[in-house]
């Protein structure tokens, strides 16, 4: 889920996945704001349509 939101970058054997959003949108994510919010925060972030 979270590497098709675009957070974090795909598998890569053992190594850890490379995160894609910047610090301040990962801070957000785990302090309160909600993972809905500091997505929508991250530049580039556009409404899925459905």
């Amino acid at each position: 889920m979270m590497e098709e939101k675009g957070i974090v970058g795909p598998m890569n054997n053992a190594k850890p996945r490379e995160i894609l959003i910047p610090k301040e949108a990962v801070n957000q994510l785990f302090t309160g704001l909600g993972k809905d919010d500091a997505i929508r925060a991250m530049p580039g972030f556009e409404e899925d349509e459905e």
